[in-house]
């Protein structure tokens, strides 16, 4: 893949003729590895677990944005209207085709893909969608959105799903319905909807999740008549038969099976080392004990990769059940036997030399760990990524009626969102009431202004009327295994996984959940999140403060990059990459803030004075002049505002960095 600073240093090097031999070759490998996308080949692509651990750039580069009948009043959020709530039939635009008038929910023009629809509605509805392409004025679609989306019988039970099949329980109230069929188009895809808005029964609430491949990708667009070919009505049979059979997905090459048993008291760890260029394929762990669910909750996962540790979670959290109880789960990357106690992971996690995989009693009963490792083949490129999970939870409840921005994680660096576990627990004084109004607003690469802004937690993760259905239900890529809190006291537990819906970023992701409920009480969250990230990026407020090399301890290493870095021009670099060079606060400068942050981290970890103990030559009060000196000579010679350090933990939304510091336990 061409990357612009190898080539810089190439013209350094070399004469014009090898620099522009150098550019044709870079270009002719960029071209080789594009692929034309269709309808068979994105299916080939939900299946391959292996294509989510390599960033998109390397191959059909795209963006993943959503549209979604989100309240229009929400504009920013220093403005009222941020928390409004009147999701229902808001679009684009209306028109009229054919004599029809039709309220548009999608038009995009360019090379794309629809990679996930979820609506939801009245049941009685005789309203009809519409999906016209590359400009034609006649749809290729066009029928309810049940027969389009939820029981689309050409895709199959697993990529056309209602949350609960069920029709009307209790009378009035819909099932949320999913379609995860990608929908390819060459040139642009419109949906339209002809029920004119307002009124009990006239609209509907939908997200639409689509990818933006780069101008001029070969996209061959969807064929309606497609899914009823023999060739392809096979190949979705299979799709759907794996899709119902996680374990039996084919793992690649070179197979190798790694194991280990141990009893564990409190603060013992089970550990297995990895060795070598590998990939972690299956990860499986059986966990017994007096009382699984404290089990599940005290018994975390920790999980390194090169001297990285990017995975720590409980392991209810981790494999989708939850810290409640033990659930049954099945998704395409995770399941969970109650019965059996064994919980099993498929996310692809691959490394350069070496992994250790830890399971750790943080509980004070004993615990019984049976583990188990596979390992397969993986060849490290610049576009391998690393697999994190990040969890946080509430340090004390949320109170219902005072509405917030939750942040899920947010991540600085290059990488991948791939998936969620999100669990609420509503108190003993709660009166039964829903708290799921609250969306989803995901920033990519510092917008200011979400790109995925959602309708509504239980539209976020696949069913409707969340309130009024307490079923559980576990599909592809959504599941509810555990759902108490549904207008109950108890404990709601919900997870997403992401295939062709996952979100690439090249600089950050910021993730807020708005908590919204319509009444007090209290309310427990929390969260534990999956992505992918290219070696040094990180989760805000995971990472130890100073630890610039990432390897869990403040130590000379990290002192050498934080002076290397200290007072040199940070322009033009990523929030993530100015992290790296000191730029601790996050103001766009390494300066004599982000000086006192290291000298307090280092030292509260390393002792009084072990920081002047590694400085050499050991600082006087005259140097540390200088430096500071130094520094607010360089912010007054026009380096520009920045927010200041003590800002950094405020409400400042457009830098997409407001987190607090996760509390795990």
């Amino acid at each position: 893949m061409f990357r612009f600073h190898e080539t810089a240093t190439r013209i350094q090097r070399v004469g014009k003729c090898v620099v522009l031999a150098a550019l044709l070759a870079a270009a002719t490998d960029n071209m080789t590895l594009a692929q034309t996308v269709t309808f068979d080949s994105l299916l080939d692509d939900m299946l391959d677990r292996d294509a989510l651990a390599v960033h998109p750039n390397a191959n059909a580069s795209f963006t993943l944005k959503q549209r979604s009948s989100y309240d229009r009043g929400s504009v920013a959020p220093d403005q009222a209207g941020w928390f409004a709530n009147s999701d229902w039939s808001n679009y684009i635009r209306s028109e009229v085709n054919q004599g029809r008038t039709e309220w548009v929910l999608l038009d995009e023009t360019g090379p794309g893909a629809v990679t996930r629809i979820w609506v939801g509605g009245r049941p009685e509805q005789a309203a009809t969608l519409r999906f016209y392409l590359d400009g034609s004025s006649t749809p290729f679609w066009s029928g309810t959105a049940e027969d389009l989306v939820g029981k689309n019988s050409a895709m199959g039970a697993y990529l056309s799903w209602r949350s609960v099949d069920a029709d009307l329980t209790p009378a009035g109230n819909s099932p949320g319905q999913n379609l995860y069929a990608p929908i390819p188009y060459s040139s642009g895809l419109k949906i339209t909807f002809d029920h004119t808005p307002g009124g009990t029964s006239n609209g509907l609430w939908y997200n639409i999740n689509y990818r933006t491949y780069e101008p001029g990708a070969a996209v061959t667009s969807f064929d309606p008549s497609e899914p009823t070919e023999a060739a392809t009505a096979a190949k979705l049979a299979a799709v759907n038969s794996q899709l119902m059979s996680p374990d039996t997905a084919p793992r690649g090459a070179g197979l190798q099976q790694h194991s280990t048993t141990g009893a564990l008291g409190n603060g013992q760890a089970l550990s297995q080392a990895l060795t070598g260029a590998s990939a972690v394929k299956r990860l499986k762990l059986n966990l017994q004990a007096a009382d699984m669910a404290a089990a599940i909750k005290d018994t975390e996962l920790q999980i390194s990769f090169d001297g990285r540790t990017t995975v720590r979670v409980p392991v209810g959290q981790f494999f989708g059940s939850g810290t409640n109880q033990i659930n049954e789960v099945q998704d395409w990357y995770r399941t969970v036997n109650p019965t059996s106690g064994d919980m099993t992971s498929y996310w692809t996690m691959p490394f350069q030399n070496a992994a250790d995989i830890r399971v750790v009693n943080n509980g004070s009963q004993n615990v019984t760990v049976g583990l188990e490792v596979e390992t397969g083949d993986w060849n490290w490129t610049d576009d391998s990524m690393y697999f994190h999970s990040n969890y946080r939870k509430t340090d004390s409840p949320l109170v219902g009626g005072n509405h917030e921005d939750w942040n899920f994680v947010s991540i600085l660096g290059e990488g991948v969102y791939v998936g969620d576990t999100f669990q609420i627990t509503t108190g003993e004084d709660n009166s039964p009431v829903w708290w799921g109004e609250g969306d989803e607003k995901i920033y990519v690469d510092g917008e200011a202004f979400p790109s995925h802004f959602g309708t509504g937690t239980e539209d976020y993760y696949g069913y409707a009327w969340g309130g009024r259905h307490p079923e559980t239900f576990n599909h592809a890529f959504v599941t509810q295994p555990e759902s108490g809190a549904n207008r109950a006291v108890g404990t709601t537990v919900n997870g997403r996984v992401r295939a062709l819906d996952t979100i690439p970023f090249d600089e950050s992701l910021h993730f807020d959940m708005e908590f919204w409920s319509n009444a007090g009480g209290d309310y427990d969250l929390s969260v534990a999140t999956m992505w992918y990230g290219k070696p040094g990026a990180f989760a805000v407020g995971y990472e130890k403060l100073g630890d610039l090399n990432f390897n869990g301890t403040l130590d000379v290493q990290d002192w050498v990059l934080f002076r290397n870095g200290f007072d040199t021009d940070l322009a033009g670099l990523t929030k993530g990459d100015a992290y790296l060079r000191g730029d601790l606060d996050l103001d766009g400068d390494a300066d004599v803030d982000d000086f006192s942050l290291f000298k307090q981290a280092y030292e509260a970890e390393n002792g009084a004075g072990s920081l002047a103990a590694v400085w050499v030559p050991e600082p006087g009060a005259l140097q540390l002049a200088a430096f500071a000196s130094l520094s607010l000579a360089m912010k007054h010679l026009g380096r520009g505002s920045h927010l200041h350090s003590k800002d950094v933990n405020s409400n400042d939304r457009p830098a997409r960095l407001a987190v607090p510091t996760p509390d795990p336990y």
